[in-house]
């Protein structure tokens, strides 16, 4: 009776559904089981339909245990019966059934290599004319089907659709298991259209889906996960044919079943994740970004409902909400969006084993939101990451797989995006091969037709502009017309395909000079900005390039109609500097054009467009960025700095010209020196935030330390949360206002060096001027010309012979006399050199402000651009009949400074040493691949002779130097000496670097990741000390710049490389002054190395070249 009643509960449950007749099912079949003994007949029958009753409830709540339960009963009957048996092949089936559905929870390849082989056995043993035939070749074609999935073997799947072909054509029309057949059939000819391409197979599976549900009851069980798997086929459908009525019914079918499913169901996580994916495709077709919004809510959902323990279905809805989130991103530029993508799409990696089918698409979806945090960051190893995933990717997709074509485009905008940052021509080459390829393997009906031919176009035009070949230029605007073509009106992505085909026409006028060329791009770029959202991220893109084509447009059309072009141009460039949104490097170069425009036709916005410029420098240096990648971001700033200084001198306002200038001057260093101080005291003010402040501090210091990847980006957001806590971190960044800089000259005048292509200027603050600086013409000057005036000066220091008639025409172009006795030998050239500098820079600064011999006056020097490398400290005439006071070192004791605020850092962090000074000093002549150093040692005898009997000297000689000891040393000393070899890294000038000894090497990124306390002297006693990048000439990127931004308030360096036998000298006398009597006063640096470097110009043997290379930084 229990066993009876169990078999009509089940029975109702399959008709209505009602959870309270399963449970009921259960508890009365086990019942029946446990009454009756194991010899009972009809036992294994028992067990059989218990077993099976188990599955349903497992299939309905997901319980594992429930199935662990079923397959314990199901093993116990199989195992109790004989071959001979007529249920033996019933019970065979239902454990191959749910090992099956085991495999699917747990992704154990034994319980799926088990269900073939009962689910075999069971067909065996059915006669052709059994009832249950049709039923078991259908079980049979779906347990092959999963195998397919899981192993990819195509075999499987060509034996699982003749399984269930058998299966449907041995069920007579009328009978209730004919629906169930179809459809199953319909889901593996699915299957084959994902993995062979053929459209037949996607049409033949929604024909066969549908008949199945209208062969199906409204309140049938079943009806739900027909109309789920019939909405995917939809989506599957629209993906390749665009019809965008199989979009709208897939979200229809898809909502249809989200109302029929209980919320308890086990499926219901399926369901909200295939209506999530089916609105994310809606949007990328329409654009509406409520469907985008609703499917985050219900991919969201779909996560948190899928149990941990099932993986592969937790790895696949995470996937699908990454991708959604990254398509926010895409659309909002919110940059927390990206950063969730990256970590869904990376769990979703991690789950997914490595054999798994899956596994190639989730590698690629990861490769491509790493490259699109790239491009919105700049991190480049968001960008080689990128390409290791996507290239993984392409290495586990067969040829002939229909989503080759995807990948391999995928890769070549991947590699397109590396050559941008690195320039290897051979990643280019890779991209035109690989987009060619893609473009040959995407059927032209495919709705992604359209982006392969783009992307080809675009791999094409960047070609030809590094090769120049005229055929690359002509096949990208075939290409671009082709996909403009192929879209239609109203896609989202028809702005994108006018914008690049636009760019290519401008390309191919600024090759040919065809003006129709022109013309049409500017009518493509401006449709596209007519049909993109205000608020889209690409929008700041679109302008500007519209911008710049009506600038070219202004430059071919007639005079009549170049000014209202040109004016036009203005504005399409001020909106792309002002959207909300966008990349800033992009607004940064819409403001730079805005600006030289309007300088150009002399338009009043020039101020604001300048202030707008200036203000977005910070934000291009973004501090979420490693600081190699912040060097890279503001290469450009250089000059737009030296031309709104100099626009702001001619305009008389040079309290304005210094602002300016001091914002665009060590961007980095200068973030890196204001937050030391400013995290201190924000710590103080707001305690209960301390361990955040501590972390987000971090943030402002990555180098390129591996172990900070996993939290980059992390730390970034929790600045933007913390801002809206603490209001003070908002104005970390923004430019001191001029009082605050005047502060800095008040031990001395503080000298900012301003060029630009055209002109020179000093601004000058003063000791007691606090509203303005004076400003001094350097009339005779520009940046050509001390480009020349640098390189005849490196051409002397490297000992070749420069070119003696370029000098001659740069001294006359510079109207410089040349004395009639003066040779021209290498010392010679030097003196020429620094009179120049003394003639130009030098003596009309020191006229202007009056100084005198009699009192020696400090000075700083702040410089940038092409100042930057030249000697100014050591201007003079030191010919033999050169009068008194015609060197600058006759006035004046000089210092630099990487940047103002970088001096007022200085000055307010001199360390309080109410003890003994602590002092240590490392003597290391040997450096692999370098010639030992034969003074080293005597340097440090110097250091003992002088210092050691006022102060505690601690000495690292030798192979006692290690980089751990001497960061070490760093922390626990105040003052620090290195007598060893130092490198400029031209490549990587944060590889800049102090020579430890054999490989080991101490480099800015390890001098300013140790974030010291005060410290007061570092004296870097080795070669190119202070040696700047040239590409980077607003930045002070050396060694010496490098102490003062960890903590050392004063540094002695040196410009180039320096003679052996001289730098004793010279750190001996500089030991001497700063000891005598005792004393030993940081602030005297600059005083001790003046006075050691006249020393050194005294002794007869000593070239130029020894003494004027070293320089003091800092107080």
């Amino acid at each position: 009776m229990l066993y009876e009643l169990g078999n009509e509960l089940q029975t109702r449950f399959n008709r209505m559904g009602d959870m309270q007749d399963l449970n009921k099912c259960v508890v009365n079949m086990q019942q029946a089981v446990d009454l009756v003994p194991d010899n009972y007949p009809h036992k294994v029958v028992m067990l059989t339909d218990l077993g099976n009753a188990i599955v349903y409830r497992f299939k309905r709540l997901g319980d594992i245990q429930d199935l662990n339960d079923a397959v314990v009963k199901i093993q116990q009957a199989v195992h109790s019966t004989p071959n001979n048996h007529p249920d033996k092949a019933r019970m065979l089936n239902n454990l191959g059934t749910t090992l099956q559905n085991r495999f699917h929870r747990q992704d154990d390849i034994n319980d799926l290599n088990d269900a073939v082989n009962y689910m075999q056995q069971s067909l065996d043993l059915t006669p052709d004319n059994h009832p249950s035939k049709a039923i078991r070749l259908d079980s049979l074609g779906n347990t092959l089907l999963l195998q397919f999935g899981r192993l990819g073997n195509i075999l499987d799947l060509n034996e699982a659709i003749v399984k269930k072909k058998q299966a449907v054509d041995l069920t007579l029309d009328g009978h209730p298991h004919k629906a169930r057949m179809l459809f199953n059939l319909g889901i593996a000819l699915q299957s084959q259209f994902r993995r062979l391409g053929d459209i037949h197979d996607i049409n033949e599976a929604v024909a066969k889906m549908q008949q199945a549900i209208d062969l199906t009851n409204n309140d049938h069980p079943d009806r739900t996960t027909m109309l789920i798997t019939l909405g995917s086929a939809l989506r599957m459908r629209f993906d390749r044919l665009g019809a965008l009525r199989d979009l709208n019914d897939a979200v229809v079918v898809i909502q249809q079943a989200v109302i029929l499913m209980p919320d308890d169901h086990s499926d219901k996580a399926r369901v909200l994740n295939e209506l999530g994916n089916a609105l994310d495709s809606r949007f990328n077709r329409l654009g509406d970004i409520e469907d985008l919004n609703n499917a985050l809510v219900n991919m969201q959902q779909a996560v948190d409902l899928t149990p941990d323990d099932d993986y592969l279905d937790k790895a696949d809805r995470l996937t699908s909400l990454g991708i959604a989130l990254k398509n926010r991103f895409d659309r909002l530029a919110d940059i927390r969006d990206l950063n969730d993508a990256i970590s869904k799409k990376k769990q979703a990696v991690y789950l997914t084993p490595d054999d798994h089918p899956n596994k190639v698409i989730m590698l690629r979806n990861l490769g491509m939101a790493f490259r699109t945090r790239f491009e919105r960051l700049g991190d480049v190893r968001d960008l080689n990451e990128a390409v290791i995933k996507i290239q993984q990717a392409v290495k586990l997709t067969a040829d002939d797989h229909p989503d080759m074509a995807g990948m391999l485009s995928t890769l070549g905008n991947t590699l397109s995006s590396r050559f941008q940052r690195l320039g290897f021509m051979q990643d280019l080459n890779e991209v035109v091969a690989n987009m060619k390829q893609a473009v040959n393997l995407m059927p032209n009906v495919h709705p992604d037709k359209a982006l392969m031919l783009t992307n080809l176009s675009v791999s094409l035009a960047k070609r030809f502009d590094k090769l120049g070949d005229i055929q690359d230029l002509n096949e990208a605007e075939i290409k671009m017309k082709e996909a403009a073509n192929l879209i239609p009106d109203d896609h989202p992505l028809k702005a994108h395909y006018l914008y690049t085909l636009g760019l290519t026409l401008k390309t191919r006028f600024e090759k040919l000079g065809n003006v129709e060329d022109i013309n049409a791009a500017v009518a493509n770029i401006q449709q596209s900005v007519g049909l993109t959202p205000g608020n889209h991220s690409d929008q700041a893109a679109r302008l500007l390039n519209l911008g710049k084509t009506l600038v070219v447009q202004a430059h071919t059309a007639p005079q009549s109609n170049s000014n209202s072009v040109a004016t036009c141009a203005l504005s399409y460039l001020s909106a792309a500097a002002c959207v909300p949104v966008g990349h800033i490097g992009i607004k940064f170069e819409a403001a730079y054009r805005w600006a030289d425009l309007a300088l150009e036709i002399n338009d009043p916005s020039i101020f604001n467009a300048y202030t707008t410029a200036i203000h977005l420098i910070s934000q291009l240096a973004w501090p979420a960025n490693l600081i190699e990648d912040r060097h890279f971001e503001i290469m450009d700033v250089k000059s737009l700095i030296s031309n709104a200084a100099v626009w702001a001198i001619q305009s008389g306002q040079c309290a304005l010209a210094a602002e300016w200038f001091e914002q665009g001057c060590s961007v980095i260093w200068a973030q890196l020196l204001q937050l030391r101080t400013s995290f201190e005291e924000l710590k103080k003010k707001y305690p209960k935030h301390d361990n955040e402040l501590k972390t987000l501090e971090k943030l402002w210091y990555i180098t390129n330390s591996p172990s900070t990847e996993k939290d980059f980006h992390e730390l970034a957001e929790q600045r933007e949360r913390l801002i809206a806590e603490i209001p003070e971190l908002k104005y970390l960044l923004l430019p001191k206002p001029f009082t605050e800089l005047s502060k800095a000259a008040r031990h001395g005048p503080v000298i900012m060096l301003v060029v630009n292509s055209e002109q020179a200027h000093a601004l000058v603050l003063l000791p007691g001027l606090a509203d303005d600086s004076v400003h001094i013409a350097l009339p005779h000057v520009n940046d050509e010309k001390l480009q020349d005036l640098y390189f005849v000066l490196n051409k002397v220091i490297q000992g070749s012979s420069p070119d003696l008639r370029a000098l001659d025409e740069l001294s006359y172009r510079l109207k410089i006399k040349i004395s009639p006795n003066q040779s021209q030998n290498a010392t010679n050239l030097f003196q020429r050199i620094l009179f120049i500098l003394w003639e130009t820079v030098a003596k009309p600064i020191i006229e202007k402000l009056r100084l005198t011999t009699q009192k020696l006056t400090r000075i700083w020097w702040c410089s940038t651009g092409s100042f930057s490398f030249l000697p100014i400290h050591a201007a003079g005439d030191y010919s033999l009949n050169a009068e008194p006071g015609s060197k600058l070192a006759d006035y004046v004791i000089s210092s630099y400074t990487p940047s103002v605020t970088g001096l007022l850092q200085a000055q307010n962090s001199v360390p309080d040493v109410s003890g003994e000074l602590k002092m240590f000093a490392i003597s290391q002549p040997y450096a692999d691949g370098q010639p030992a150093i034969s003074g080293v040692e005597q340097e440090v005898k110097h250091i003992q002779e002088h210092a050691g009997k006022f102060v505690s000297i601690e000495t690292l000689i030798g192979d006692a130097v290690t980089l751990e000891k001497v960061k070490e040393k760093m922390k626990s000393h105040d003052w620090a000496h290195f007598a060893c070899h130092g490198t400029q890294d031209s490549n990587k000038p944060l590889e800049s670097a102090l020579l430890l000894g054999g490989s080991a090497k101490l480099t800015i990124n390890d001098i300013i990741s140790l974030k010291l306390p005060p410290k007061g002297l570092a004296f870097l006693s080795a070669c190119q000390t202070a040696t700047g990048d040239e590409k980077l000439s607003a930045e002070a990127v050396h060694l010496a710049a490098g102490m003062l931004s960890a903590g050392y308030c004063s540094v002695i360096g040196t410009m180039w490389s320096i003679s052996d036998s001289h730098a004793p000298q010279v750190a001996d006398n500089v030991y001497r002054y700063l000891f005598q009597d005792g004393k030993n006063d940081v602030n005297q640096s600059a005083e001790a190395l003046h006075y050691a470097v006249q020393s050194l110009q005294k002794d007869g043997n000593a070239s130029y070249a020894t003494w004027v290379p070293f320089i003091h930084v800092g107080v």
